[in-house]
């Protein structure tokens, strides 16, 4: 297996791994969170949002290079049917549309991160074809 395969078969796994945790901490009621001490915030929420999908679309931009304005697509309905379920009563949190607008930027803040990291990377690959 090449090298370029296994990174984007880890960078999938991570994706997976993140947006699995991304769920349970969005969409599991508040006492349980509370009820089993999980507290892992930024201090604000619409940055714990932000800071959250900037980390799933940044992922995935290196997990499915070729689907990245799927992926995007995929990961704002994502976030519209997270602030759907928090809206539930069984769920007992507060559904706020500026969440969602607080997911979004931050993915856009993430695929420019992630674009800046691909062209780092790039600059830096040694390409033997054309060294001296």
């Amino acid at each position: 297996m090449s090298h370029v395969g296994t990174s984007v078969i880890t960078a999938r796994i991570a994706f997976l791994a993140t947006l699995a945790g991304v769920l349970l901490l969005t969409v599991s009621p508040g006492w349980l969170l509370q009820m089993s001490g999980i507290a892992i915030t930024l201090g604000h929420d619409k940055l714990n949002h932000a800071a959250a999908f900037a980390a799933l679309v940044a992922i995935g931009y290196f997990a499915w290079p070729g689907h990245r304005a799927k992926l995007t697509v995929l990961l704002v309905l994502t976030a519209a049917a997270i602030e759907g379920l928090q809206g539930l009563q069984i769920i007992g949190r507060n559904r706020d549309a500026w969440d969602w607008a607080a997911g979004c930027v931050g993915m856009a803040c993430g695929l420019q991160i992630a674009n800046w990291t691909s062209n780092f990377a790039g600059f830096l690959r040694y390409d033997k074809r054309t060294s001296l």
